[in-house]
């Protein structure tokens, strides 16, 4: 997470396939500035902490 603006930083695999990009494209475009990633389901749990999912004051 980042300390300054509070982003997360997220590393996963680039899709390049055409069915998912395509399935992905479906719910509305992707900005030329910005990519799609597939993160690993290990990835879960941590993205959830560092989001505060579950977390009682969020």
């Amino acid at each position: 997470m980042d300390d300054e603006d509070g982003s997360i930083v997220v590393q996963g695999w680039k899709i390049d396939d055409a069915a998912t990009l395509a399935a992905v494209q479906a719910t509305g475009p992707i900005p030329d500035r910005e990519t799609v990633l597939r993160l690993p389901s290990r990835a879960v749990p941590f993205l959830q902490e560092v989001c505060g999912a579950g977390s009682e004051d969020r």
